[in-house]
């Protein structure tokens, strides 16, 4: 079971990087984009210049903060919907489980980071064509990957 739940952090990681990757080249590239728009991603960056000898240090800052918060986003959301699953035993495909702002605002608080990052992380998983864990994409309808489920459910216990 390690071996699984260490395969399960990895896939995790990977999805994260690449969702924070493409956060990091919006909030950078977007015209328009300011400190008061960073600060709802990454509060503790949004401060630091943004041009200048030190643009490099700023997006590495803005990476490292994006990345930890998308990484919790992505493991908090993709246990709720696990144990969600798991809890009701039903593995039928379902819409993708986009969750409510109030659930938005549970998450965010729960592992301490902003709601528009883990929005935005959610909306992000729903593009992909998989999801550790989780299970399949198709048609936005949610194919749960059973015996990843029942594994982590057993891994978990």
């Amino acid at each position: 079971m390690a071996n699984f739940l260490s395969d399960l952090s990895q896939q995790q990681v990977a999805l994260s990087r690449k969702i924070a990757d493409v956060l990091l080249r919006t909030l950078t590239t977007t015209p328009g984009i300011d400190k008061s728009v960073i600060a709802l991603f990454a509060p503790e960056t949004a401060h630091r210049p943004r041009t200048g000898p030190d643009k490099e240090g700023f997006e590495a800052a803005l990476l490292a903060e994006l990345g930890r918060a998308v990484k919790l986003s992505v493991t908090g959301f993709t246990e709720l919907i696990a144990g969600l699953i798991v809890g009701s035993n039903d593995y039928k495909a379902r819409p993708f489980p986009v969750p409510s702002p109030v659930a938005v605002a549970m998450l965010a608080a729960k592992t301490e980071i902003m709601p528009s990052v883990v929005a935005y992380t959610v909306a992000q998983m729903q593009t992909r064509v998989s999801l550790p864990l989780l299970g399949r994409i198709e048609n936005d309808r949610l194919i749960p990957d059973r015996a990843s489920l029942e594994r982590w459910n057993a891994a978990k216990s």
